[in-house]
């Protein structure tokens, strides 16, 4: 029987749990392996941090969910992916959730369904890309071991799709869809325009909707490992993005009624399910809505403080394998190497921007020297 966690909660502000998490969460993996880019890469990204760092720092354009939880659980990597738009190195990982997620989209295009007709989907995508992932240095893949591994974890990942559910089409509303609203914002910032593609629509018995967005890695909260607290918080973090969805939806042409959100996870030996029932009353569904703008718009203004305060003001996280940690040192050489001389003309408000561009603490306690404490944490004192 396939795990199904149903949590009976209604939305509420994010932000009380969402803030947080980012140096929370961050402990669990404080032992993974660091990323390792070849030297093409970091050339690239060396280059392009550079030119970057030339030009003025604006706002992007818009916002998606997905953004938002970037910033929320490592500012320096949305400042590099979503700002700066550093040349990132394609993953295993990534590459499965693409082709996984485009077999799930194109299931409803006709009626083959079964487990052999969508692995054969995805062997299909495989082929049409494979080229482009193998010819790159380094390639995607170094051997074919790995190659044949990757393809048969990510076969794995359809077939626990099938052992879940059924795909219907007499529920199913939309799919792959691109969302847009604009959030109300105070004069003082610039327009919120919130951009998205949900994974699928479904239409519930009542007639209400359900958003669902699929998962190609594992559910959080089916880590025993984890304590029972951050496996919530993980779970919050999540379901923020599903939670922003729902309001988009609310917000199109005659305001669509969501009630119901789901993340469907399909790693590990079988898929799980985290579903979450948004409030019954209509009142009170609207205000959660309105609580998960109110979060948006403060973390667009809090992206706004840190585009004013410049590049070396957006934290790292203390993720090891997160992507600011192999780019920063190429991005912001002075952040990592400055000298002690380097180190001596600077401002206590220069010295703190290192310290966060390090991923370094830059609180110093009352009665403390603060220079001397600061300087001591780069100098790696």
């Amino acid at each position: 029987m396939m795990v199904v966690l149903l949590l009976q909660t209604l939305l509420r502000p994010a932000r009380p749990l969402l803030a947080p998490l980012r140096r929370r969460a961050a402990t669990v993996v404080r032992d993974a392996a660091p990323q390792q880019l070849d030297a093409a890469t970091q050339a690239r990204i060396r280059k392009a941090g550079a030119d970057k760092a030339k030009a003025p720092l604006r706002m992007p354009s818009r916002l998606s969910p997905t953004a938002a939880t970037t910033f929320l659980e490592c500012e320096q990597l949305f400042l590099f992916r979503n700002l700066w738009r550093l040349p990132e190195p394609p993953s295993p990982a990534l590459v499965r959730g693409s082709l996984v997620h485009s077999v799930l989209e194109h299931m409803f295009d006709g009626q083959k369904r079964s487990k052999e007709e969508l692995q054969d989907a995805f062997r299909d995508e495989w082929r049409s890309v494979r080229d482009k992932y193998l010819s790159v240095q380094p390639p995607l893949f170094s051997t074919i071991e790995e190659e044949k591994t990757w393809g048969t974890e990510s076969l794995g990942l359809l077939e626990n799709y099938l052992r879940f559910e059924t795909p219907d089409d007499e529920t199913l509303v939309e799919r792959e869809a691109w969302l847009e609203a604009t959030a109300k914002v105070p004069s003082s910032l610039p327009p919120l325009k919130v951009v998205g593609k949900v994974d699928r629509v479904d239409r519930e018995d009542d007639g209400s909707l359900r958003v669902v967005d699929y998962k190609t890695g594992q559910a959080a909260c089916e880590r025993p490992y984890y304590k029972e607290e951050l496996r919530n918080e993980l779970r919050e973090r999540a379901l923020f993005q599903l939670r922003v969805y729902a309001w988009m939806l609310s917000r199109r042409d005659g305001g669509a009624d969501v009630s119901a959100l789901r993340l469907l996870y399909l790693g590990g030996e079988k898929a799980v399910a985290v579903d979450e029932a948004l409030p019954a009353d209509p009142k009170d569904r609207r205000k959660a809505l309105e609580d998960t703008e109110r979060e948006l718009v403060d973390i667009w203004k809090r992206i706004r403080a840190k585009v004013d305060q410049g590049a070396l003001s957006f934290e790292s996280c203390d993720r090891k394998w997160c992507f600011c940690h192999a780019a920063r040192p190429l991005c912001f050489p002075s952040a990592d190497d400055a000298s002690e001389d380097d180190l001596a003309a600077k401002s206590v408000k220069e010295l703190r921007e290192l310290c966060r561009a390090r991923g370094l603490d830059s609180v110093v306690k009352r009665g403390q020297d603060a220079r001397a404490t600061l300087t001591a944490r780069l100098s790696g004192g």
